[in-house]
């Protein structure tokens, strides 16, 4: 027997039956798909090879959806899961994977729809309880991440999210209750670290709050939580050119966190890096057009660059966004007079004073008599 058929012969009989038959160079793109050693790139190519190959096989979708989503890559790896949840729409794991990319995406109520076609595991039940911390429904995020803890997902960022979900609920002998699970299981987790910084940070300790954050980014570069509140920090400081870094390693882990996004723009803006901040604030009111400050702040990153029209254009979409703030349209006003476009800005100036005029209004019927 010719040696290579061989070898071929009996790394195929590692595979997984399929519904196709794999030729040599697909069974090989296979290995390479599911190799934790190979290169995300490769693997990814790999995995794209076989699903050419084979494309009614719905686990290889599930694999390629799984690599690209703990790569962060969610937006690539939801065409992925469509296609094979149309092969098989009550998967456990495409459907899982959907709604762990949703959540990243915030999309809570998405995931909470894909989730609903999963099994009830520690997993499952923490991105739930994920989605619903988006929602604010925090007695609903606390029963999820308790359920997760009780079938097993017995992580420190599970007891972390439950911490937050008692403080929301003002609930502190239960806070205190998971503070001690914490410190006694996870001693030395990077989440004990940013409990103790968010301590510190709601007592108005700065230094202490920045030291365990700091000592959290040591442990986890890339963690979203103290990354993003040393650049709140720093931000509120005055130091924008430090805030920067900050904002971009949390928005590694959470591409599509709204107030991430727009205060790097804004902090761009403040460090005079324009051109810069122009483009991350486009992106922010893109993932979120309900972010009143990115409009703000857009407006004037282009007018600090002359592009006066293009500043007005971004306030006019801001003033159809939130048609009860002032703000936008006494600011369109300033730069159509400096435009000499008079007669719009007179209807702009007016519409300002209309909604000043009828905040107070309203201000003055709710105020106690």
């Amino acid at each position: 027997m010719n040696v290579g058929i061989f070898l071929f012969a009996a790394a195929a009989s590692f595979l997984p039956v399929f519904a196709c038959q794999l030729s040599p160079s697909d069974a090989a793109a296979y290995r390479t798909a599911v190799s934790s050693a190979a290169p995300l790139a490769q693997r990814r190519g790999a995995y794209e090879q076989a699903i050419r190959a084979c494309p009614g096989e719905a686990r290889l979708y599930a694999g390629l959806a799984s690599l690209l989503v703990a790569n962060h890559d969610f937006n690539t790896a939801l065409p992925w899961i469509d296609k094979g949840l149309a092969l098989t729409p009550d998967d456990a794991i495409l459907n899982l994977r959907k709604g762990e990319a949703l959540v990243a995406l915030s999309r809570p109520k998405d995931a909470l729809a894909a989730l609903s076609k999963t099994p009830v595991t520690g997993e499952s039940q923490f991105f739930r309880g994920l989605a619903h911390q988006i929602l604010e429904s925090h007695g609903e995020a606390r029963r999820c991440f308790l359920d997760a803890w009780n079938h097993g997902n017995q992580d420190p960022y599970v007891l972390y999210s439950l911490m937050v979900e008692d403080k929301a609920l003002g609930d502190r002998a239960s806070g205190v209750e998971h503070f001690q699970w914490m410190s006694s299981r996870f001693p030395d987790s990077v989440w004990l670290h940013v409990l103790l910084g968010d301590a510190h940070f709601q007592q108005h300790q700065d230094a202490e709050a920045r030291q365990e954050y700091l000592a959290a980014v040591k442990l986890a570069p890339d963690l979203f939580e103290p990354n993003f509140r040393l650049a709140y920090m720093t931000f509120q400081a005055g130091e924008y050119n430090e805030a920067i870094p900050y904002y971009r390693r949390a928005l590694a882990a959470k591409p599509h966190h709204t107030e991430a996004n727009v205060y790097l723009g804004e902090a761009l803006r403040r460090a005079k890096h324009t051109p810069e901040a122009i483009d991350q604030l486009r992106r922010a009111i893109e993932i979120d057009p309900k972010a009143p400050l990115a409009y703000d702040s857009l407006s004037k990153a282009l007018t600090d660059t002359g592009r006066l029209s293009e500043a007005v254009d971004v306030l006019l979409a801001g003033e159809k966004e939130f048609p009860e703030e002032s703000s936008f349209p006494a600011m369109r006003a300033r730069l159509l007079m400096r435009l000499g476009r008079n007669q719009e800005a007179a209807h702009a100036a007016r519409r300002a004073t209309e909604l000043m005029d009828e905040r107070s209004r309203k201000q003055a019927i709710l105020a106690p008599k």
